[in-house]
């Protein structure tokens, strides 16, 4: 029957017409001013993504590229977020005795907290010899999240009320390990629920794209600990900015 009445195009101008009358904004989505006040003032302060090709391409050092990440955490959570409005970043974030460079906190009724280790771009992520191992930046940096991650789980439940703890205080005004907030900041997590914790390592230039995919896909599977690995290479391809 809805068919039928679909292929009636005298019938459908006239249906169209009342809902029209009805309604002329029906089909307008609702907009939430301080969201969309927070999103411009986002994207007018974007560093763009050539900035930091730039340093990748010049083989910059982790603390040259970590200072620009700090100009703009919305580098990461371009990349990362989910959803892509829902989140807050914080650099040098404390985890135990230590810290990791960088935080992401997002998600919808579940948060979801990212870690994140950054490397230079001043060495190929594998090393060009016969024996085709990581570089040694990439092992040190597995083996901080590895520390990190051990001491999280741990402490599960303490650590959850930690960082909904933080969370409600950026959320409320509190400049905690330079929170940089989203347009909605991970407002909608329940803070009864359990809290999933991913970490990714960043570092290092792609010189075989096709074989280094391969071993960062065998070192994500076989790893004891969530971890996953992102060359510079394929995390510019990742960037959606200009």
């Amino acid at each position: 029957m809805k068919n039928i009445t679909r292929k009636n195009e005298i019938l459908m101008t006239e249906i169209e017409k009342m809902r029209v009358q009805i309604d002329p904004l029906m089909e307008f989505s609702y907009v939430d001013s301080a969201k969309l006040v927070r999103q411009l003032t986002i994207e007018n302060n974007m560093v763009r993504k050539s900035a930091l090709q730039e340093l990748v391409h010049a083989g910059a050092g982790e603390r040259q590229i970590q200072s620009l990440i700090k100009r703009d955490l919305s580098l990461l959570a371009e990349t990362y977020a989910s959803p892509s409005y829902n989140y807050i970043c914080f650099s040098e974030f404390p985890v135990g005795n230590g810290f990791v460079d960088f935080a992401i906190f997002t998600g919808v009724s579940w948060m979801t907290v990212i870690l994140i280790e950054v490397k230079g771009a001043d060495f190929n992520i594998v090393n060009q010899s016969g024996y085709q191992k990581f570089n040694a930046n990439i092992d040190t940096a597995a083996s901080q999240i590895r520390e990190r991650l051990g001491f999280i789980h741990r402490n599960i439940q303490a650590f959850k009320e930690h960082v909904h703890e933080i969370r409600e205080k950026v959320i409320s005004g509190t400049s905690l390990f330079n929170a940089f907030t989203g347009p909605e900041p991970a407002t909608q997590v329940d803070p009864n629920k359990d809290v999933n914790f991913h970490s990714i390592i960043i570092g290092g230039r792609t010189v075989d794209d096709l074989k280094e995919s391969s071993m960062r896909h065998d070192f994500e599977r076989y790893s004891s600990l969530p971890i996953n690995l992102e060359s510079w290479d394929s995390y510019l391809r990742k960037l959606r900015r200009n």
